[in-house]
């Protein structure tokens, strides 16, 4: 067996190392699974720019506010359609494709979720339009947003026409949890204002040493990266609880 010598470290210079074989690499030569909607595929002939975007994503919405089961709701999407979840509906960030996961996945939480007061979106910016980011490749995007029996919930679909009934079905839905209910994120007059004498570098040792918590933390979170900072903020608001510390 061939031993690295660490006294030959390569120069500038010298000749690149020869690649590794594509076998020996974890990069996939296989071609996506997943077929992009292009007006081609759908056989769509139609001017996509002259619809009433506004109208078709009122239709759209309304239908999805009245499904009453998950059949229902299954119809509102293409057979190869996506429904990526953000904490919404799964307290978890995952992604269904296809029909028979998205149904899997709404015969577990849609009952539970209890999905009410749906309403579209028409700030500056969010209004329901066609996007063409090519030509020949373009959906009606509409954002709306609607609560749970837990949450407020913002969402965003992309809908595609169907060239046979004319009906426009999402190809994508993401929805996202915005927040608790009754619990607003303590900003502006909801922040603390409460003056705590001493020094800031005093009140850091004793969170530290857990002077006022002698029991210890209920929560550990391992790791102070981007996350790790984020969860440690949400765990010291008061409703949820003092006693959360990053390490």
């Amino acid at each position: 067996m061939q031993m690295h010598d660490p006294r030959k470290q390569p120069c500038l210079g010298d000749p690149a190392p020869e690649p590794a074989p594509l076998s020996n690499t974890t990069m996939s030569t296989a071609p996506p699974k997943v077929v992009l909607p292009t007006l081609d595929v759908l056989g769509v002939k139609t001017d996509l720019d002259t619809v009433d975007a506004k109208a078709i994503a009122n239709e759209w919405l309304s239908n999805f506010a009245q499904a009453a089961d998950v059949d229902a709701l299954l119809k509102l999407f293409v057979e190869d359609g996506f429904w990526r979840d953000f904490l919404a509906l799964t307290w978890d960030m995952r992604t269904f494709h296809g029909h028979a996961r998205i149904k899997t996945f709404l015969e577990d939480r849609l009952a539970q979720s209890k999905i009410s007061d749906v309403k579209l979106s028409t700030a500056p910016g969010e209004e329901p339009a066609i996007v063409k980011p090519y030509p020949d490749l373009a959906w009606l995007q509409l954002t709306f947003n609607f609560t749970t029996g837990a949450g407020i919930v913002s969402a965003i679909a992309r809908l595609i026409p169907n060239a046979e009934d004319g009906v426009w079905r999402a190809y994508t839905l993401f929805t996202n949890l915005e927040g608790l209910k009754g619990h607003p994120p303590a900003i502006g007059h909801l922040r603390d204002t409460t003056h705590y004498p001493g020094t800031w570098s005093g009140m850091r040792e004793k969170e530290r040493e857990f002077k006022d918590t002698p029991d210890g933390p209920s929560v550990l979170i391992i790791g102070a990266g981007q996350s790790g900072l984020d969860v440690a903020a949400r765990l010291k608001l008061k409703y949820v609880g003092e006693k959360a510390q990053s390490a």
